[in-house]
């Protein structure tokens, strides 16, 4: 899901990494749309919540809860990371790593 928003939100190339951290492993996926303005970043991982100006596209406002829920359940944290403008976005999970990994 978070891959798929990358091109649909946002604009390629996405940028997708994968690193081991500490006791997490950390996913990062970066588009380089227009972000999210900062008065609706606590909202983006709410059940239907969809900016204004994404009302054109496809989509229920779903997929970041569901992702937010998922990686809830692992637990993980999920965050963006998003200047506002046509800065872009990051999504970026943070899940335990497994015992002795």
């Amino acid at each position: 899901n978070l891959i798929d928003n990358a091109f649909k939100y946002g604009k390629a190339p996405v940028d997708v990494s994968v690193t081991h951290k500490g006791s997490s492993i950390i996913i990062r996926v970066f588009d380089r749309g227009e972000g999210v303005p900062p008065n609706e970043q606590a909202r983006v991982f709410e059940r239907h919540y969809r900016r204004a100006s994404d009302l054109s596209r496809p989509g229920q406002g779903l997929g970041l809860a569901i992702v937010n829920g998922i990686v809830d359940s692992l637990r993980g944290q999920v965050w963006i990371d998003s200047p506002g403008g046509d800065a872009g976005m990051a999504v970026i999970v943070a899940l335990p790593a497994a015992e002795g990994e």
